[in-house]
């Protein structure tokens, strides 16, 4: 029996590759949650200066909202296949469709490589 030589796609590959560069990635997610209403997630923000990502999250939090005036709130998601555009961890849920706002200000506060879902 001769050795043949196998070639695979490199497409899973590919594919893979992007979906840890968008797990690993800043990502807001707007998605219709009730009727005509939508929320604003807020995914992949990293630890920074010894804070954990719950307590990075706090502080971005607060002053959006005191900028916005919307509510908000930090929410921990787990593995769970209702919301496979969420990576297991801490996010940020706004109520409302604040995506480009939410893009603009974390411009500002020096984040980049965000990358904008709908």
């Amino acid at each position: 029996m001769a050795d043949k030589d196998l070639n695979f796609s490199d497409s899973e590959d590919e594919d893979e590759q992007q979906i840890n560069e968008e797990i690993q990635s800043i990502v807001i997610h707007l998605k219709k949650v009730k009727g005509n209403k939508y929320g604003t997630y807020l995914t992949g923000i990293p630890p920074s200066d010894g804070k954990s990502v719950k307590d990075v999250l706090d502080e971005l939090k607060k002053e959006f909202v005191k900028k916005n005036s919307t509510g908000c709130s930090i929410k921990e998601s787990k593995n769970d296949a209702s919301s496979p555009y969420l990576p297991i961890g801490y996010y940020l849920f706004l109520q409302g469709s604040h995506d480009d706002k939410l893009l603009e200000f974390l411009n500002d506060k020096g984040y980049s490589d965000i990358i904008l879902k709908s």
